[in-house]
């Protein structure tokens, strides 16, 4: 009778066990349990690959966000976008394989020809898509690797976007700190933009302290319907924050662009100029767009 207590008592144990294995979010981390975590997930990567079809299969867009576990090359859908990618330039094919964590956050694995990994995410958002690239920002002659992930189930997309740069250190890839709130596993990249309605009518004044911005903006006409409606509460004098995010990167030889959207539900954006010097992000001018791009 006490040997069958005893065998029940581990079974207990064993399924208790099963059932807390799950991974807490980020946030309730210290470094070090991160760094553990980070080692699990790798073998879990290793895992997932080898446990997957590598085929071709032809699914819809929301359940390739979603649901789909693989290779984004093997989805017809995404096919043209990700196939025969060289992100790091070494002359060998790059690709993407998209999974879910225990805890069903979203992770992007860059797997490299060389062998090399590298983890975008974990992301809460499961309709997150994905824009990847490599570019020589830094101007060591090796590929920096570029990320911008869009908020797609969002009703307005150009609220945010996830944005990260990478650079090779010796063997590891590690963040490059673009401004904006980029700590642990955060991607934001952007400037606190705010907005203050001028007396003279259709005007608004767009200021950022951290830029030196102060510039006022005229509506067009084509904007001053939606402005009146999101903005109706808005007072004359009134200052409020209106953006700290930015949606869109872009990258022009030495130059790298970020693009944040300062009005709700309108084209309106500031285009920060920077460039990489001295081991860090300088703002070389902004410029406000009617239009985005």
């Amino acid at each position: 009778m006490k040997k069958n207590i005893g065998i029940f008592l581990v079974m207990c144990i064993m399924l208790t066990a099963c059932k807390n294995d799950k991974f807490p979010y980020d946030d309730e981390l210290d470094d070090s349990e991160k760094n553990e975590i980070s080692t699990e997930y790798d073998s879990l990567i290793d895992r997932k690959i080898a446990n997957t079809k590598d085929e071709k299969i032809n699914i819809g867009y929301d359940e390739a966000l979603s649901e789909y576990e693989g290779y984004l090359d093997n989805v017809k859908l995404f096919e043209e976008d990700y196939k025969n990618q060289d992100y790091d330039g070494d002359g060998k094919t790059d690709r993407i394989f998209q999974y879910f964590r225990n805890d069903n956050k979203k992770v992007y694995t860059i797997c490299f020809g060389n062998g090399d990994h590298l983890e975008l995410g974990a992301f809460d958002d499961t309709f997150l898509g994905l824009e990847v690239w490599g570019a020589d920002i830094t101007g060591d002659g090796k590929n920096e690797i570029v990320f911008c992930g869009e908020h797609t189930g969002n009703t307005w997309i150009q609220s945010g976007s996830e944005i990260a740069i990478w650079r090779k250190d010796g063997s590891e890839y590690t963040r490059m700190n673009l401004p904006g709130k980029q700590t642990g596993m955060r991607y934001s990249a952007g400037y606190d933009i705010y907005i203050e309605k001028a007396e003279q009518e259709n005007t608004i004044l767009v200021t950022c302290p951290e830029l030196g911005l102060e510039e006022e903006y005229v509506l067009p006409e084509n904007q001053r319907e939606e402005f009146d409606s999101c903005y109706k509460d808005l007072k004359v004098g009134e200052r409020i924050l209106s953006s700290s995010k930015a949606w869109k990167i872009a990258v022009d030889g030495d130059d790298i662009f970020l693009y944040e959207a300062f009005l709700d539900r309108q084209t309106a954006a500031v285009k920060i100029k920077m460039q990489w010097k001295e081991n860090k992000f300088e703002v070389m001018n902004t410029e406000i767009l009617e239009e985005y791009l």
